[in-house]
């Protein structure tokens, strides 16, 4: 189905693991997870391999991943404390945002 939103989707465990396992495969034809970030390998790879990304779309750096995919939006699961640089990097890409609560682990952020 070519009108698929791509997605950028920041989070490989934990929550992420959630997403990418019972919540994201439901809505399979709506949507398809063209790149996966984590900074665990280990974790990237076990949700990579679930997904069927090949190597080339799995990334441990976000401002890669961002880069060298074309997305229509991404979805951010990961710690709040680091929400804010992924938020910066979709709005500099200018592409939707869909984020785990909380937004910010701080007023200031």
């Amino acid at each position: 189905m070519s009108d698929r939103k791509r997605c950028i989707m920041i989070g490989a465990g934990g929550m992420a693991g959630g997403w990418i396992h019972n919540f994201y495969p439901r809505f399979d034809d709506r949507h398809q997870i063209v790149a996966l970030v984590d900074i665990n390998p280990d974790v990237l790879d076990d949700s990579a391999d679930f997904l069927g990304l090949p190597v080339e779309k799995r990334f441990t750096d976000m401002e890669k991943a961002f880069d060298e995919v074309e997305a229509d939006y991404c979805t951010i699961v990961i710690p709040p404390a680091y929400h804010k640089d992924a938020v910066m990097l979709a709005v500099e890409k200018k592409i939707d945002i869909l984020s785990e609560k909380p937004i910010a682990d701080t007023w200031e952020s």
